[in-house]
């Protein structure tokens, strides 16, 4: 029992508002950091092209874990999940859309991405679910296709000419 209130009280620290900065800051910095060690560092006389992001992402951990700790230690503000889900939704769009693309075509990858991207909207009807792929998917084609005669993979790659 007394391990289940520990892991409670954990999870509670951790979705504080100063928790969830601190480690989205750090995990930039880890990124920023990780990107940055490809290039040449240098030294401080003669500062290398990774010198100022490494130093940059070295300062926003170090900000990410103030952050943390002030967070772990007065968890009174909490992040709950409800906010957070249209954004979170909204970014899967846009991640799916980069991923399907090349590999469905811009067709079903746009069909996808409005479907994810209208369910960050509750309270949506079916007829909407159904049309407002179809219209985008019909718009693009329009305006893309046929006004400006662009290149776009509208098919997947098997169907194309």
């Amino acid at each position: 029992m007394a391990q289940f209130f520990t892991r409670t009280r954990f999870l509670y620290r951790l979705t504080s508002r100063g928790s969830l900065s601190g480690l989205t800051l750090i995990a930039v910095s880890a990124v920023v950091i990780l990107e940055a060690s490809r290039m040449p560092f240098g030294s401080t006389s003669q500062m290398g092209p990774g010198y100022f992001p490494t130093t940059l992402g070295v300062i926003l951990a170090v900000f990410g874990l103030v952050l943390l700790v002030e967070g772990w230690r007065t968890p009174e503000a909490r992040v709950t999940p409800g906010p957070l889900v249209p954004p979170a939704l909204l970014l899967t769009a846009i991640v799916a859309f980069a991923v399907l693309y090349e590999i469905v075509g811009g067709i079903i990858a746009i069909i996808v991405v409005t479907l994810i991207a209208a369910m960050a909207e509750p309270g949506r009807k079916m007829v909407e679910w159904l049309l407002l792929p179809l219209a985008i998917c019909f718009g693009i084609w329009l305006i893309f296709g046929l006004a400006l005669d662009l290149q776009f993979k509208f098919l997947p790659p098997g169907l194309m000419r």
